[in-house]
């Protein structure tokens, strides 16, 4: 198990290295461009590394949808060798009509369509300005993730996954902080998605429990932020992937010795064993997607200060 000591990394470092451009008559991806942040050591090995180094259980990119761009029907293949594994698409901002399964809506900005693999699925860019779509995938370490397939290739599953916009979130999953409060201060949290050690601890948020991927978004009027912390890690609590990224807003982030203040379109990755911190250092409010990837059944340590 190789260890990693995490990384703070801006979008216009990933637009030297790791941009990849989609043309309009481009199979599957269509009309947009790709920026990759991060992959698992098994899609480096068949892919090649994105930000500084490999992730465990995530990977994370962002897309830039152009009008009627986007991510035609597709579901991933899957085995023995290729179990299933979680994959997301986060909307920053745009209009997009997105489809998992039987499901199909129209949302905007800070909506959550969450899509299992072996299911289809799909976006669209319906609007009129370019739509910027973070692509997230959670799976157990050392997976492989199967490629590409279309519905002729194996009958995909029609059910699993949902499409969750955030004002179906605010009316059951939001948490409020006060400034004065312990460890996140001064800020609101909002839950979309969780797996079955941090539902039986915290409870249920989203419509079904995911397998390897955690999703929240958190906003942070000026001075908000979350103190300087690691996770529990045992046997009973192996490190686990954890990263922020930055919607909006003006963010210092700590991860290890480093410290760097960092905009929109930048991630903050800290594996759950090295310590971290958020705060906003800007004038108005920040919104961070806190992201969380684990080992299927695996138990996600809690905060410790001691470290």
């Amino acid at each position: 198990m190789a260890n990693r000591t995490g990384f703070i990394i801006s979008i216009g470092e990933i637009e030297k290295k790791w941009r990849i451009d989609h043309g309009v008559k481009d199979k599957g991806h269509t009309n947009m461009s790709g920026f990759g942040f991060l992959r698992p050591d098994t899609e480096v090995a068949s892919h090649g590394l994105v930000g500084k180094e490999p992730g465990r259980n995530l990977m994370i990119g962002l897309d830039k949808l152009k009008p009627g761009g986007g991510i035609k029907a597709h579901y991933h293949e899957w085995g023995p060798n290729m179990p299933i594994f979680d994959h997301a698409y986060y909307v920053i901002s745009g209009k997009i009509k997105a489809v998992v399964g039987d499901e199909e809506k129209i949302v905007g900005a800070d909506s959550l369509v969450y899509c299992p693999s072996n299911v289809l699925h799909s976006i669209l860019n319906v609007g009129k300005r370019t739509a910027r779509v973070l692509r997230v995938t959670g799976s157990d370490e050392n997976t492989v993730m199967g490629g590409w397939a279309d519905e002729k290739k194996q009958p995909p599953a029609k059910k699993g996954g949902f499409i969750l916009p955030i004002q179906e979130i605010e009316q059951a999953w939001r948490i409020e902080h006060a400034a004065e409060a312990e460890g996140h201060h001064n800020m609101h949290g909002y839950s979309f998605l969780t797996v079955p050690s941090e539902a039986a601890l915290h409870g249920m948020v989203g419509k079904e429990l995911a397998t390897n991927l955690m999703i929240g978004l958190d906003q942070f009027p000026a001075g908000g932020g979350i103190v300087e912390h690691t996770h529990v890690t045992n046997k009973e609590f192996p490190v686990f992937d954890h990263a922020y990224y930055v919607l909006s807003g003006k963010i210092q982030g700590t991860v290890g010795d480093t410290v760097k203040v960092v905009g929109k379109d930048s991630l903050i990755y800290c594996p759950s064993n090295v310590k971290h911190a958020i705060l906003n250092v800007g004038d108005t409010t920040a919104k961070v997607l806190r992201i969380a990837g684990c080992d299927k059944g695996a138990k996600m340590g809690g905060w410790d200060k001691k470290k």
